[in-house]
């Protein structure tokens, strides 16, 4: 990897950090203005309100994000390259024939193989749900546990709101 390939995603990290730091004094000027309100709901901080300069940072922060996830798939694009993978998949390796284990001059036994780790989980992003697993068994099964989790909130802010609560 040559040194414009490490460096790209580097710039699209400290860009999209310069474009938070401006839409952040974009949104002060806008509260200094009044044409915002800042406020805290439970522990997190939140601007509302409207006008250009609040406008101009909210559009800024949506550009910052996206710059962001730009610079994060360049740089796992150029860690896979660095790991052996073209666009086609990963190139095949040559696999090393195993060394059974010695204790003194004597083997011991043949080293165990284990079977993996399979694993899965459920990320919640407001109600959408973001499945992921090792593989399609684990994958399925958090993909269920995401709907019945779901449906289950629902039913239960559909209750809650009824009762007036």
């Amino acid at each position: 990897m040559d040194r414009k390939d490490a460096t790209g995603p580097i710039l699209y990290l400290v860009g999209a950090l310069c474009l938070f730091i401006f839409a952040g004094v974009l949104m002060a000027i806008a509260v200094w203005r009044g044409e915002a309100q800042v406020g805290i709901f439970l522990i997190f901080p939140f601007v509302s309100g409207g006008g250009l300069f609040m406008g101009l940072g909210m559009l800024l922060v949506l550009v910052g994000f996206v710059v962001l996830v730009i610079g994060a798939v360049r740089r796992f694009g150029a860690m896979a390259l660095e790991d052996g993978w073209d666009e086609d998949g990963p190139k095949p390796r040559q696999r090393a024939k195993p060394r059974p284990r010695t204790v003194g001059d004597e083997e011991v036994d043949a080293p165990r193989v284990s079977k993996g780790f399979k694993g899965g989980g459920v990320v919640f992003i407001g109600p959408v749900p973001i499945v992921f697993g090792r593989d399609a068994k684990v994958t399925k099964l958090m993909l269920y546990l995401s709907i019945v989790l779901v449906i289950g909130l629902c039913l239960l802010f559909f209750t809650l709101s009824f009762r007036g609560i």
